[in-house]
């Protein structure tokens, strides 16, 4: 018993369409196409025979394939179509004969790019990278964007596949997290002549061998925007050489970073700095205090400035209005001070009427501030969204309630070891802060 035959309308695209545009419009062939008819649909080599002959048929037949045109261009069109809509390879041979060979399971390529676009993680794309050719093809350039490494076997195949890889894939990387314990000056001097155009750099704490290396780092990686070092193995040299060599630098964030001298922050004003994130060592003396806050005070760009395990004395300095630039960081809209317990009334209000622009406040261990300091931020700081405030025994309700009412943009306040503040406002929401502003909650059960 002879074969049934099924017939399906093919629906012809424009091939100087994109493809989104191809699959939401139809192609007009009056002109040319006759009776197609195509064998088994698999990836096997398909034989096409074209001829004058006309016709008004547009049916496909899945035991022959020919094709009926006017002419050799329009046959031309008609294979660009199909290699656009299905990826066929496709031969024309001299005789008028074509040879195609159909890959259906391609997708149109914006298709496999947004899918690829909503995989975050390494492992998700990994695993999408293996779907095909195609994805691959638009998956491992974002494998390689922010490789993580995360054990020694996966360090080695890692340093060999950017010294070895053609066309060189250490140019496709934009970020490294160097959180691997193997990490040696040896394989840091091995991969930074490959991270040319580098971005984002984060060396952390349990990188314990990289140490002189690091130095050369900034000459090969001038694209720089973003660092963020574990500074205790690292020489103050090095940020000279950020500020040498990174124009590009808008975000620094230094851990456990010793005394920084004025001479060795001058340097990183050639960088077009934004956010400062400074985790000190204990620095007593007042003398290194004064001189490393002359240094800061001309950042003139910040408008993130983050400070921790400072003594006393340093959190003052930070709002002191002494500086030989009046008012320092103007642009400021973050500050994170740990260290408060010098810092008075009048310090902090002087610093808020010169900050209006300031949106998050944090102060930690800040004591000596009272309501005044909660009145004058409630009328300097329109734009204020979240304050933190803790160790303090003298701010009240009545401090409270004013600067709910008059920071409108408030969205996040918390309170903590805060005496004379009742429990349940320790943290308050921006749902809890309306209910407040609105009467809705009391703030204290009498």
């Amino acid at each position: 018993m002879g074969r049934s035959k099924r017939q399906v309308k093919l629906k012809l695209m424009n091939p100087t369409a994109t493809t989104s545009e191809q699959l939401d419009s139809h192609y007009d062939i009056k002109d040319g196409l006759t009776n197609l008819d195509i064998g088994n649909h698999d990836r096997t080599e398909k034989e096409i025979i074209y001829s004058n002959h006309e016709s008004n048929s547009t049916d496909i037949n899945y035991n022959n394939f020919q094709l009926n045109f006017a002419d050799k261009n329009h046959l031309k069109r008609y294979a660009r179509d199909i290699t656009d809509y299905t990826a066929t390879e496709i031969e024309i041979k001299h005789n008028g004969v074509i040879v195609l060979t159909p890959h259906f399971r391609q997708f149109p390529s914006e298709l496999v790019t947004l899918i690829v676009s909503h995989c975050l993680e390494q492992r998700d794309l990994w695993a999408l990278s293996l779907v095909s050719k195609q994805f691959y093809t638009i998956a491992n350039p974002l494998l390689w964007c922010a490789p993580k490494i995360q054990h020694s076997v996966a360090l080695d195949k890692f340093l060999y596949s950017v010294a070895t890889f053609q066309p060189p894939m250490g140019f496709i990387i934009r970020k490294m997290n160097f959180s691997c314990p193997q990490w040696n000056d040896v394989h840091f001097s091995l991969l930074i002549p490959h991270l040319r155009h580098l971005e984002e750099l984060n060396i952390n704490g349990s990188v314990l061998n990289v140490k002189e290396s690091f130095r050369h780092l900034p000459r090969h990686c001038p694209n720089l925007t973003s660092v963020d070092l574990e500074c205790s193995t690292i020489s103050s040299a090095a940020y000279t050489e950020l500020g040498l060599h990174c124009h590009h630098l808008c975000q620094l964030t230094l851990r456990f970073v010793p005394y920084l001298s004025s001479d060795s922050l001058k340097f990183l004003l050639n960088c077009p700095l934004q956010k400062l994130t400074f985790i000190f060592n204990y620095c007593h003396e007042q003398k290194k205090c004064e001189d490393m806050m002359r240094g800061l005070w001309q950042f003139t760009l910040l408008t993130h400035l983050v400070m921790k395990n400072m003594n006393a004395l340093h959190g003052r300095l930070v709002m002191q209005q002494n500086s030989e630039i009046h008012p320092p960081w103007p642009r400021l809209s973050l500050l994170h001070i740990d260290s408060c317990d010098k810092i008075t009334d009048s310090d902090l209000t002087s610093f808020a009427n010169s900050h209006p622009h300031l949106m998050e406040l944090r102060l930690g261990r800040a004591d000596l501030i009272t309501d005044s300091s909660l009145f004058a931020i409630a009328s300097a700081l329109p734009c204020l969204t979240t304050l933190y405030l803790n160790c303090n025994t003298t701010i009240s309700e009545n401090g409270i309630l004013k600067l709910i009412e008059k920071c409108l943009q408030l969205t996040s306040l918390t309170l903590m070891h805060c005496t004379r503040i009742p429990w349940k406002v320790t943290q308050l929401d921006h749902e809890a802060i309306e209910s407040y502003r609105n009467g809705g909650i009391p703030m204290i059960n009498h």
